[in-house]
């Protein structure tokens, strides 16, 4: 049985700290079609995305996209 987790609304920081202890094994993303002005990165520099595989995309109402993505097997 697969163990899940989730944690709505996470800040970047606390986000941050979990990437950094390497506690994370899905990320689920909602990219909304609107700019924003500068915010803090979800990803700090020097993170490899390479690390990541996207698994699944979907287009969901009002332009909306679910992007999920899952550790890569190294």
């Amino acid at each position: 049985m697969k163990m899940r987790s989730i944690i709505p609304g996470i800040t970047v920081s606390r986000a941050h700290s979990l990437i950094k202890a390497d506690l994370i094994d899905e990320y689920r993303f909602l990219v909304h079609p609107l700019i924003m002005g500068s915010r803090k990165k979800f990803f700090k520099e020097g993170f490899p995305l390479s690390k990541l595989k996207l698994v699944h995309s979907e287009q969901l109402d009002l332009g909306v996209a679910q992007l999920i993505y899952e550790k890569a097997s190294s």
